[in-house]
């Protein structure tokens, strides 16, 4: 990596050097008041209790008609499994039409080259 694009790291490892300042991540101001949190609520309800509530909530999902199960299994499944990578939408439907593809003379000798080659016998095909 050409130094000229990234003074802060190895040019050889691509790793940052040491003294910079995002070499660390960026610190989470509330990731200690989260932990306090975590803990105190772990110590008033404690392990037991908590398994008891989880298995209640289990029972109440196996009693439930599918459409008022779906909200506590995905609180179940988000607490287990974590949240759900986004999905990305490959909508390509549009207002216009697409515009046409125009090939020059070079292009249709090339697809042609393409054409020819993939119509060849592989080395590994019976003949």
């Amino acid at each position: 990596m050409p130094e000229a694009y990234a003074p802060d790291r190895d040019t050889r490892t691509g790793q940052f050097l040491p003294g910079n300042r995002i070499a660390h991540g960026r610190p989470n101001p509330q990731a200690g008041v989260r932990l306090q949190l975590h803990a105190a609520f772990l110590q008033a309800v404690g392990t037991d209790r908590l398994r008891e509530v989880i298995e209640r909530h289990l029972l109440l999902i196996q009693e439930a008609r599918p459409r008022d199960a779906a909200p506590l299994l995905e609180l179940l499944y988000a607490y287990c499994l974590g949240k759900p990578i986004a999905t990305v939408s490959m909508d390509v439907s549009t207002e216009s039409a697409p515009s046409p593809i125009v090939l020059d003379a070079e292009d249709v000798a090339a697809l042609e080259r393409m054409r020819a080659k993939l119509s060849l016998p592989c080395d590994g095909d019976a003949q």
